[in-house]
C-alpha cells in the first residue's frame, strides 16, 4: 500500500502532469498533429518523489506516448517542478543542457516568455561559443497555433533543439545538438512550473 502524506500527492500530481506535458511536446515535434489527450501519455517514475523544505530530488522515468517512449528526468523541489524529455535513448538525457530562472516579479506572460528566451539565447552564446547578438530563437505558426521554438544562429536554422517553459516566476529552457546523419534524431522537451 502507497502512502502519501498532502506535500507528496501534491508533488506526485503535478509530476505526473509535467512528464505527460513533456511526453506531447517531445513527440510533437516528431510527428506534428498528435493527441495531446492526458490519457495517451502513461507516465512510469523510478520511484516517488519525496521533498522537504529546500531539498531538490531528481527521479527518471518514461512516457508511453501514442508514436514511442519519451524518457524524462523530474527535478522537484518546494517551489518548482522541471522535467526533461528526450525521445530515442534514455542515455541521450546526459546531452541535454537545461536551466531553470526566475523573474523578480510576477510579470505579464509576454515576459515570461521573454524571461526563458533570454535565459536559453545567454546559455546557447556560452555553449557554442558565440556573440550574444548571433543567436536569436523564433517561433512561427503551424496548424495547432505557435510551432516548437527554433535556434537562429547568424540569422541561419541550426541542428539545436531547443524547448522552453515559463509558469508563475519561473522561465526554463533545455536543449540538445542534434548529430546531423541518420534517421534517430531526439528531440528534448520539457515542462517548468510551480507546483
Amino acid at each position: 500500500m502507497l502512502e502519501c502524506h498532502n506535500e507528496t500527492a501534491v508533488l506526485l500530481l503535478w509530476s505526473f502532469w509535467a512528464a505527460k506535458e513533456t511526453g506531447y511536446k517531445v513527440i510533437r515535434k516528431q510527428y506534428g498533429n498528435v493527441t495531446s489527450a492526458p490519457r495517451r501519455y502513461d507516465v512510469r517514475l523510478d520511484r516517488v518523489p519525496d521533498i522537504t523544505e529546500h531539498h531538490t530530488q531528481v527521479v527518471g522515468g518514461v512516457v508511453e506516448t501514442p508514436h514511442s517512449p519519451v524518457f524524462i528526468t523530474i527535478t522537484a523541489r518546494h517551489d518548482f517542478i522541471h522535467c526533461i524529455g528526450i525521445s530515442g535513448e534514455a542515455s541521450f538525457l546526459d546531452m541535454v543542457i537545461a536551466g531553470i530562472g526566475t523573474a523578480a516579479d510576477r510579470p505579464s506572460p509576454r515576459a515570461d516568455s521573454k524571461t526563458a528566451r533570454d535565459l536559453a539565447r545567454h546559455h546557447l552564446s556560452l555553449f557554442l561559443n558565440h556573440d550574444l547578438s548571433a543567436i536569436d530563437i523564433i517561433r512561427t505558426k503551424d496548424i495547432r497555433g505557435l510551432a516548437p521554438p527554433e535556434v537562429l544562429i547568424a540569422k541561419e536554422r541550426s541542428t539545436i533543439d531547443l524547448s522552453l517553459s515559463h509558469d508563475g516566476n519561473f522561465a526554463a529552457y533545455a536543449f540538445f545538438q542534434r548529430d546531423h546523419g541518420g534517421s534517430n534524431k531526439p528531440q528534448t522537451a520539457h515542462h517548468a512550473g510551480q507546483g
